[in-house]
């Protein structure tokens, strides 16, 4: 056998994935843990928009923690807008509103749009009581000093 060859693993020791364990989360099989509550976390713009910008403030002024991010809450395509979401869910719980970026087909141009909207160049972005607080780096520091979890108990107990 060459050196940089690698020894023959049996199947049986390998993980355990069938296609229907991956295609489960996209699908809405609420058979997982978090399932139906979970995805009613997630919100997307009103079909009937006209101004992407009119629908952005209408869901930070209707939700005290929104955070825009790269994925759902039940599946975050970044490690940034996961490493956020973990921040808020231990602060805040479920009642952190998230809306997906990434999902064109609900969210069309919301991408692009929520950057401009912001004038903050990158995704997440977290909004707490209508207001701007920052990306991934931001939420980090106002966590690890004790002040995020200051901010969001007084705009939750509104």
């Amino acid at each position: 056998m060459p050196a940089f060859a690698l020894p023959s693993v049996a199947t049986s020791r390998m993980p355990f994935r069938t296609a229907a364990r991956c295609s489960a989360m996209p699908s809405g099989n609420f058979a997982t843990p978090g399932g139906p509550a979970r995805l009613q976390r997630d919100l997307a713009l009103s079909s009937s928009v006209t101004n992407i910008n009119d629908e952005i403030e209408r869901i930070i002024s209707e939700n005290e923690l929104v955070l825009f991010m790269k994925g759902t809450s039940f599946q975050p395509r970044c490690g940034f807008s996961r490493m956020t979401l973990g921040i808020l869910e231990s602060i805040a719980g479920d009642r952190v509103k998230c809306v997906d970026v990434l999902d064109t087909v609900r969210n069309p141009g919301l991408r692009e749009a929520i950057k401009s909207y912001s004038s903050w160049p990158t995704i997440p972005q977290l909004y707490l009581d209508a207001e701007f607080i920052g990306g991934c780096d931001i939420v980090q520091q106002l966590a690890s000093s004790g002040q995020l979890q200051e901010m969001i108990e007084v705009a939750l107990a509104q």
